[in-house]
């Protein structure tokens, strides 16, 4: 796209054709090699350049001069220098490795990164784009030629991933929402219908094992609700201690919080223990004999502690608040609560360093990991049915459509009903999950029971 833009903008006549016969063998090595060569090759007289997209940009740039792409002017070259090299090194390299590379703790740690990279995109187009249409205004240049390749990829990242342009970079939006009328841009647009089945078949062929991503979103839901707990407490703590500040109406509100919250995080723990030992151990065992005789044991290690927690919370609602047992029972839960919390989140960092490589690199067909999949979710019954909202509540928007992807693409051929009823559970959880609501809403609107909802509005 970066090629056909620049040549299109010079008004170079070309022609595209496939590799010749020694170019095609070289691929054919590569693939035999498991590696990818997907180069552009440029044909000009003599000349045949090749590599990077950066070496073929300047190679046309000098040998094209009409209509330079870099302007004259020391302080406006400068500039588009400046931002080329940011979109060339920093903006790109973001959006094709959170779109290409499905690796949660990758995701959790670029998503934030690209928002600073469009955040700054949309100031530097605050400043020079203007009335437009191109990044220096009226002027087209390199910048422009690197920015619409990017800004078509986001299309695919907000389908695919979830991440999309905050609604306050307006600069931007606008910048994208323009570039489709730029006649260079019809020379290099790939329509949305192609380039998401592109991406689609590469992110199948890249796409982390469904069970590695069950277990991580876990991991990741239920510490959250620890975390949320634990917080809770803190709020009892400080109000009794605080004696002025406390009133009992607030007290009580808060015991029912925490004794429905802590039921339901207990119930999401067992039914995660039991998945991963009637389903995640015996994958991993299948090729690693002997490597999770540990991990299964600790599983019943907390037990007590557990029981424990939930007695305590039940104490409290029958003591007189404000008394020197009911603080002193306040405490005790603190402790306990912070220690299960300690032991679960130690617990599953071993699990994760252990076992999700091993999970990475098993080699699970698909006619393997589907019925997994249908296991997994038969043993979290209560997870993926009544608790889905609570459960969907511990993640961000980003690994909630991730964890939902992957239970629609494991369940579309063998249970699409199962997938559905899933949806339904969310689509009419109350109002304490309107934003697991809101957001599933969002990535899955085209399926029957969001359907039925705008319809009905």
């Amino acid at each position: 796209m970066q090629i056909l833009l620049a040549l299109r903008y010079k008004d170079v006549h070309y022609e595209c054709s496939w590799l010749d016969k020694e170019w095609t063998q070289k691929q054919e090595w590569a693939a035999r090699n498991g590696s990818e060569l997907k180069l552009a090759v440029l044909q000009h007289g003599r000349d045949k350049i090749s590599g990077s997209p950066d070496a073929i940009l300047q190679y046309i740039e000098s040998s094209f001069p009409d209509k330079p792409l870099v302007p004259q002017g020391e302080y406006v070259a400068k500039k588009v220098e400046e931002w080329t090299a940011y979109l060339r090194d920093t903006l790109g390299p973001l959006v094709s490795q959170l779109l290409y590379d499905g690796e949660p703790s990758i995701q959790e740690e670029l998503a934030p990164e690209l928002d600073l990279a469009l955040a700054k995109v949309n100031g530097g187009l605050q400043k020079f784009y203007g009335d437009g249409p191109c990044f220096f205004g009226e002027q087209f240049t390199m910048a422009d030629v690197l920015l619409i390749p990017t800004l078509a990829l986001l299309d695919p990242l907000k389908e695919f991933r979830g991440i999309g342009i905050c609604s306050a970079y307006i600069s931007l939006l606008a910048y994208k929402r323009n570039m489709h009328s730029l006649p260079v841009y019809a020379a290099a647009k790939v329509t949305p219908e192609a380039l998401n089945k592109y991406v689609a078949t590469k992110l199948e062929q890249r796409a982390p094992p469904p069970l590695l991503i069950l277990m991580l979103m876990q991991h990741r839901s239920i510490l959250w609700h620890f975390n949320k707990l634990v917080l809770l407490v803190d709020e009892l703590l400080k109000g009794v201690q605080s004696k002025a500040n406390y009133s009992p109406a607030i007290g009580i509100p808060q015991l029912k919080r925490l004794w429905k919250g802590y039921g339901r995080l207990v119930e999401v723990l067992q039914e995660h223990a039991q998945m991963e030992e009637r389903v995640i151990f015996p994958a991993i065992e299948h090729y690693n004999p002997g490597v999770t005789q540990e991990a299964n044991a600790d599983h019943g290690r907390d037990l007590p502690i557990t029981n424990g927690i939930r007695e305590e919370i039940k104490s409290l609602v029958s003591l007189d608040q404000g008394t020197a047992d009911y603080s002193e029972s306040l405490v005790n839960l603190a402790t306990r609560l912070r220690t299960l919390q300690m032991n679960t989140e130690e617990h599953f960092q071993e699990e994760e360093k252990e076992f999700l490589p091993l999970l990475d690199s098993a080699a699970f067909g698909k006619e393997q990991v589907e019925p997994m999949v249908t296991h997994c979710l038969g043993v979290m019954e209560s997870s993926h049915g009544h608790l889905l909202p609570f459960f969907l509540s511990g993640l961000n928007a980003q690994d909630m459509y991730q964890y939902m992807m992957v239970l629609h693409k494991s369940l579309a051929e063998s249970k699409p009903s199962l997938f559905t009823r899933m949806l339904h559970v969310v689509r009419n959880a109350d109002d304490e999950f309107q934003d697991v609501r809101r957001i599933v809403q969002e990535r899955f609107s085209t399926f029957s029971p969001f359907k039925m909802t705008t319809a009905g509005a």
